[in-house]
């Protein structure tokens, strides 16, 4: 399974990068406008920045030029933010008729409200379906379910089943605490919130719609906010 990685703009903590990695060496690395300048924080090469450029210092831009990054300019006026852009291309380079190739996404969990609903709905979106998508934002990794899913998360873990785009039916989990047998979940709906895993893996189906499954970290050392503010569109 091929996987690529994609890192938002906006404020990262250091390591978060390497940390949502886990050893992983990713085939390909897209930059999404300032997401440059993590993944030079923390040494990572990376094959394409893409965005208006708006957030992304001139200096970044040279030295990824020179390290042979191709950058990839758009109009600060469109019609989708600079992660829209980014998983458009990553889902269009790689190789989408081998279905489960890996798209793993790194965002910050900071910043306008407005910036992260977009984000969480964006990354839930139907069209993503053929991609395995995991998102890691802030403390929380988000796994879109578009049919089914193995979820994977220590034992004890919160983790909350939200229906937002729309109803979504036929769900039936296994390895929680509060089972679901053929649910349905509508978008107004917190049936789902606040579940706790008790197997190891855990498992969610889903018939009809797509489940935002959110895994928050509550680990006493999870990493503080950086101050950064830097913006995702």
């Amino acid at each position: 399974m091929a996987t690529t990685l994609v890192v938002a703009g906006g404020p990262l903590a250091g390591g978060t990068i390497t940390d949502a990695l886990s050893g992983v060496d990713p085939d390909r690395v897209i930059a999404a406008d300032s997401g440059l300048h993590a993944l030079q924080r923390e040494g990572l090469h990376c094959d394409l920045v893409i965005g208006d450029m708006d957030s992304v210092g001139a200096a970044s831009l040279a030295a990824a030029d020179a390290a042979g990054t191709v950058l990839q300019r758009h109009p600060r006026d469109k019609d989708a933010t600079d992660l829209e852009l980014a998983l458009e291309t990553a889902c269009e380079r790689s190789d989408g008729s081998a279905m489960g190739d890996r798209v793993l996404v790194v965002a910050s969990g900071a910043g306008r409200l407005d910036h992260l609903l977009a984000t969480v709905a964006l990354v839930g979106s139907p069209r993503w379906a053929p991609w395995s998508l995991e998102v890691h934002m802030g403390r929380t990794r988000i796994l879109p379910v578009h049919a089914s899913r193995v979820i994977r998360a220590p034992l004890g873990s919160t983790v909350s089943l939200l229906a937002l785009h729309g109803g979504a039916s036929g769900v039936t989990t296994e390895g929680f605490r509060w089972p679901l047998r053929r649910a349905t979940l509508g978008p107004e709906s917190t049936r789902g919130v606040s579940n706790i895993i008790e197997a190891d893996p855990a498992r969610v189906e889903v018939r009809e719609g797509t489940l935002t499954v959110c895994v928050p970290d509550t680990t006493p050392e999870a990493r503080p906010r950086t101050t950064d503010q830097e913006d995702i569109s």
